[in-house]
Formats: C-alpha cells, structure tokens, sequence
C-alpha cells in the first residue's frame, strides 16, 4: 500500500527536484559556457536593413563606433539622408577639463572625422537617457513630418533602445528602423572575453530590467 506523503511532502519533492535541475543547469553552463554566453549577447541585439530613410538619428554615448557605423550608411544607402546626433549630457571628463561639449557634438565631431559633410549633420542636445531620446525623436520627426527614419547605436544597447522607441511610437509615426554599430574595443562574440564587453552587457541586462519596471 503507498505511503501518503501529503501536500508538504509534495512541496519537498517539489523543491528537491528544482534544486537538482538548477544545479544541473549551473553545471552545464560552467562546463561549456560559451554557448550561453553567446546566447545572452545575442539576445541583445535587434538589428535592422536600413535601405532608405529621410533622416539617420544617432543616439548618445560611445560616440565613435556609432558615428563609424552611421558613416558608413551615408556613404552608401543612406547618402541623401541628413543625420542627427542626440544628448543632452556632458561626459565628467570633459567638465574637469572646463568643456562644454555635450555628447550630440561629441558624435557630430566624430561624423565629421569619417569624412561626413558638416552641413549633413545636425546637433539635437535633448535627453539624459534612452528614453528620454525616444520620446525627442519621435517629436522631431513629427515636428518635421519624417515619413522614415533609421536610428543607430551599438550593437548591445539595440533591443533597449527599440522597446523604448516602440514605448514611445504613437499611431502614424514615422516608420523605423534600428541598426546595430559593432563595438570598436572588443569582438562582438567574445565579449566576455574584455572588461569593456562585460561591463556593456551587464549594464544592458541591468539597465533593461530597470526600464521594464519604470515604465
């Protein structure tokens, strides 16, 4: 005759069970975790094909390799497409030294170092974060009646950066486009194999569940 073992002894099994799977899960990830750790970079990254678009939004932060990649379009698909540079902030280092550059003419500069024209190019100093950039592209491009618009940042702050662009879209907005810059410090599937890459990961992962829970 079987034992009954009630409902708290179903709640153990239950526990032991998970707690078997779990430290199998760990095992299998600290043996071969390249894989996962691939996997958890890739999840990031939401990029687009940007074959047209009547403006090229740059986002704030890393000002090189997102300029690098910008240029790169308006060299080639993009070329009668202007560009906007967006951020309001001024980096710390450039405050002790007495500099009033924000982080738009921070990427401005950098377009115009790959060659850019400067009268494509165009600073628009509002937002302290994603999100606030979201919202002030959308309102630049219906302020403008953009029909198409292509926004680029790095390749592991894209999948933020489009929740809050899609956040913040409102009926009969522009239609987007959101490519990836790769990272000009380290190799985009290594990443954890530098300190500049395992900090911009982390920090995404942080940063992504913070917005989830804000807004």
């Amino acid at each position: 005759m079987r034992k009954n073992i009630g409902l708290w002894g179903w709640v153990r099994r239950l526990f032991y069970f998970q707690l078997i799977v779990l430290s199998l899960v760990i095992l299998v990830v600290l043996a071969w975790p390249r894989p996962f750790l691939q996997a958890a970079g890739n999840y990031l990254i939401v990029s687009d094909d940007v074959q047209a678009a009547d403006v090229v939004f740059v986002l704030s932060g890393s000002p090189n390799e997102r300029a690098a990649e910008a240029a790169r379009l308006l060299r080639g698909p993009l070329r009668e497409s202007r560009v906007v540079c967006t951020g309001e902030l001024v980096p710390e280092l450039l405050k002790t030294l007495n500099l009033a550059i924000n982080e738009g003419q921070l990427t401005q500069m950098a377009l115009i170092q790959q060659g850019i024209d400067p009268a494509r190019t165009e600073v628009y100093p509002h937002g302290t974060s994603t999100w606030e950039e979201a919202g002030y592209i959308w309102e630049y491009a219906r302020a403008r009646g953009l029909r198409r618009i292509a926004v680029v940042t790095s390749a592991f702050h894209t999948r933020r950066a489009r929740w809050c662009l899609e956040r913040r879209r409102q009926p009969g907005d522009a239609e987007l486009r959101l490519h990836a810059a790769a990272p000009t410090g380290y190799d985009l599937d290594h990443w954890w194999q530098s300190e500049g890459g395992l900090l911009f990961v982390n920090n995404e992962y942080v940063k992504f569940c913070h917005y989830t829970l804000k807004y």
